[in-house]
């Protein structure tokens, strides 16, 4: 029996009665109930070193339509046919137990608390794969933040003396490095007596020693790289010597010769202990030839392209590099500013700028500064791919507070225009800014923008000026979009076929079947729109339903053609999984769909259409002379999951072969199984089922081991379609800045308060160009997200290199002549939103 919790805050009782048995009105209150609880607790405040649960989102979502979360899944609470089944990660976990890298919360998993799946796992139980649980750990020095620790560190550890030996390890980036000399202590057996020390590799060349201990890992140490234990010889001697703090060999030394330049343990250990490199990382080759300034590179710390764009962009600003260089920044530091980061982000970024035009380092390691951002800005912390202009934002900010002239802030009340003059009240709002913010980033990068707000009711207008540093231009959104799937025909002898259709971007599944049509000269209202993973149905589509959460890499779309419209009346879509029994059940091969009349609904025929839609899979003329004969076979098979069944169980073989298989009723998740066939009723009576039928064909291992070919079930042909893409738009800057200044209507999450009304109003809203900076910096807004779909918009946009003439967007007469630009650098991202780089042009 199932066990029914009923998981309101006053009562756990736990009632053994089966789910069929219970009435339905119970079984939706606990239902209720249950996800109630599991929000509460899921609500919680993240503790540091608690435990939470990684969850996949395929499971998640199931779970959330069977208990009704949300108002549109009402018509499914407690519906059997919805129920998701054991709790199952199986999408989220490598082959060898790892997480998968690249996995997005609240895309592909969801966080759950500790107790919240001790409660579920308890109700619906786990598959097989391990449950994934993440300890809470807390990010930052001056500024903390905890959160979930998804993804440890991967360490390659190494011992000095033993230099070909190399043990992976995983550790918390919150882990001391302390902690880590202790864990390698152990992996290599060192003496208590013995002193030791760490090293670190910081590029293919360069090591650097580990003098505090007492950091954390966090910002430090990158996935992969390497740490050397060197262990103090019992003549009370290092074997590299009192060595400086830092060593670098040679890209051309021979101890890296068929290592590509990457970390080797091996050279480490025989190199010589030479004399001291760089703290930049640049080999003594290196250094011996004149580097050029401010030609010098930035060494990628895991997946920081991002931050080196941003540097590498932000140090070819001429008049901000001359101020640095010139060390007028350390006159302005104001390390006592609350919104400041104590000096710390100037004092990196003026270091940093120092040895980029020093003319002495052709490439440096920025990870000082990486440090010093993620101290401060928790978000930036680690080594993953972040985004550049955020770190651009964050960068120009914290430069600005660090190196503020104003020490002491005065109080500015905010002036409303009162229908006095825009330059009026544009001077007077820049004048308070002022003596509020005065540094060289507002000197050079910041800029004015008249914000207009008029309520739709009274017709209230609002006027104010506010500061920018950065344009965030919004780009012409794609109309269109091309959307991959499979499409399966009703003539079952064809293989799907792997396709493409160009959709709107925003639809509806009747939008995919209408370009399905006409692609494939078929009847849109004959086709079913399914989501298959597993073998299984993870959502089939209603024609209603958006296409917005479907993705193109990380869902399987299958469009079944049917012989009557998927909506009739008259007729049952039947939907069948092809499962076997061993010592589990699991669902094998592609799953099949067909409609039938009702009144022609036997378990006779439907046995037959199922043969019949299989036969591409099943090999009848079976070759083995034992297929003959296979149900006498007690023999051990090993199906594709490695599970081994000997027939031991089986009752007496009888003499003459049982069917192939035998038609079950399950349901859409598969998580349940009953009779079709009545007790001592004909294969040839009709059978009372609803016009939605999910069947099971169970088969035998041995029947599924001589008769079933898997690979022709799931084989595919590419249809010319598969290689369609979309052609690239080709945009101007100025239609990205008609966009941002165009008049829009805040929703109801952004309105605005009305101090006329005196409530909160959708109003109308625009902003136009007032003052422009000396140093204009423009966000192009490519990418898209929202609660279930992120895109990137790869569309050209052209703009010039020279002359950049921003008059005609300027109100302001008095300052046009000084709105027009050259450029000076780009930071681009390449590639998707899940795997990417950023390269900077300058």
């Amino acid at each position: 029996s199932r066990k029914l919790q009923n998981m309101n805050s006053q009562s756990t009782a736990v009632h053994e009665l089966p789910i069929v048995q219970a009435k339905s009105d119970e079984l939706k209150a606990q239902l209720k109930a249950q996800y109630e609880k599991v929000k509460q607790l899921n609500s919680s405040a993240l503790v540091k070193g608690d435990t939470w649960a990684v969850v996949s989102a395929r499971w998640v979502k199931l779970w959330k339509e069977y208990v009704g979360a949300e108002a549109f899944y009402a018509n499914k609470l407690g519906d059997e046919n919805y129920h998701p089944g054991p709790i199952d990660n199986s999408d989220l976990i490598e082959p060898d137990g790892k997480l998968k890298e690249g996995r997005l919360a609240e895309i592909d998993y969801f966080f759950m608390h500790k107790e919240a799946w001790d409660l579920l796992a308890e109700y619906y139980k786990t598959k097989q794969s391990e449950p994934i649980f993440r300890k809470v750990i807390e990010k930052g020095k001056f500024t903390r933040t905890v959160e979930v620790e998804v993804y440890l560190l991967d360490m390659k550890l190494a011992e000095l003396a033993n230099p070909d030996k190399v043990i992976s390890h995983r550790f918390s980036r919150a882990s001391l490095f302390s902690e880590v000399e202790s864990t390698m202590r152990s992996l290599f057996k060192v003496p208590d007596d013995r002193e030791t020390r760490l090293w670190v590799s910081l590029s293919g060349t360069h090591y650097e020693l580990l003098t505090d201990k007492d950091q954390a890992l966090e910002n430090q140490v990158y996935n992969n790289q390497y740490l050397v234990l060197e262990v103090k010889g019992t003549d009370d001697k290092w074997p590299r010597g009192d060595a400086p703090g830092s060593f670098t060999i040679s890209q051309n030394s021979s101890y890296l010769q068929g290592t590509g330049g990457r970390f080797s343990a091996a050279s480490f250990a025989n190199a010589g202990s030479g004399s001291q490199a760089s703290g930049s990382g640049s080999s003594q080759l290196e250094q011996r030839r004149s580097a050029t300034p401010g030609l010098c590179g930035l060494s990628n710390l895991g997946n920081t392209c991002f931050m080196n764009s941003a540097l590498q962009a932000l140090s070819n600003v001429q008049m901000l590099t001359e101020y640095f260089l010139s060390e007028k920044w350390r006159e302005e530091l104001n390390p006592d500013n609350p919104l400041g980061m104590h000096g710390e982000i100037a004092r990196r970024y003026g270091e940093l700028i120092r040895d980029m035009w020093s003319g002495k380092n052709w490439h440096i390691s920025p990870r000082s500064f990486k440090y010093a951002v993620g101290q401060f800005a928790p978000q930036f912390s680690g080594f993953q791919q972040q985004d550049g202009q955020e770190l651009m934002a964050f960068l120009l900010d914290g430069l600005h507070e660090d190196l503020n002239r104003i020490k002491k802030k005065p109080y500015v009340e905010l002036k409303d225009a009162d229908g006095r003059s825009d330059h009026v009240v544009a001077k007077e709002a820049w004048n308070d800014y002022k003596l509020r913010n005065d540094s060289i980033i507002v000197d050079l990068f910041h800029g004015q923008l008249k914000s207009t707000l008029i309520c739709p009711d009274c017709r209230k207008v609002s006027v104010t000026f506010d500061p920018f540093c950065y344009l965030s231009l919004p780009v012409p959104k794609e109309r269109n979009r091309l959307l991959a799937f499979f499409f399966v025909s009703k003539d079952p002898t064809k293989p799907p076929l792997k396709c493409k259709a160009q959709v709107p971007i925003e639809g509806q599944i009747t939008d995919l079947c209408k370009a399905i049509g006409q692609q494939f000269k078929v009847k849109p209202d004959h086709l079913l729109v399914a989501d298959v993973y597993n073998n299984k149905f993870h959502k089939v589509y209603a024609s209603d339903d958006s296409y917005t959460s479907i993705s193109n890499e990380r869902d399987y779309i299958y469009v079944y053609e049917l012989d009557a419209p998927a909506n009739s009346t008259k007729h049952a879509v039947v939907k069948v999984y092809f499962v076997t029994t061993a010592k589990y059940s699991h669902a094998f091969g592609l799953p099949i769909v067909f409609s039938v009349p009702l009144t022609d609904i036997t378990y006779a025929n439907l046995f037959q259409t199922v043969t019949e839609r299989s036969c591409r899979m099943l090999t009848l003329n079976s070759p083995d002379p034992k297929s003959a004969t296979w149900w006498k076979d007690h023999s051990s098979t090993k199906d594709d999951e490695g599970i081994c069944d000997s027939g031991e169980d089986d009752e007496a073989s009888p003499q003459s072969p049982p069917p192939l298989f035998v038609l079950r009723r399950s349901n859409a998740n598969l998580t349940t199984e009953n009779d079709l066939l009545e007790a001592n009723s004909s294969e040839a009576e009709p059978l009372s089922v609803s016009s939605d039928l999910y069947l099971m064909a169970r088969f035998h291992p041995k029947a599924k081991f001589y008769f079933c070919n898997e690979q022709n079930a799931v084989h595919f042909e590419r249809h010319s379609s598969a290689s369609m893409i979309m052609q690239k738009r080709t945009h101007h800057l100025e239609d990205c800045l008609k966009l941002f200044t165009e008049e829009e209507r805040l929703g109801k999450k952004d309105a605005w308060y009305c101090p006329k009304c005196k409530d909160f109003k959708c109003a109308s809203k625009k902003f136009d160009l007032w003052c422009m900076p000396k140093v204009l910096v423009i966000h192009l807004k490519r990418f898209h997200y929202d609660r279930y779909y992120r895109n990137k918009i790869d569309d050209l946009i052209e703009f010039p290199t020279r002359g950049l003439d921003m008059t005609n967007w300027l109100l302001n007469p008095e300052v046009q002549d000084c709105a027009t630009y050259d450029l000076v650098s780009v930071a681009n991202h390449y590639g998707c939103l899940g795997a990417a780089t950023t390269r900077p042009t300058v």
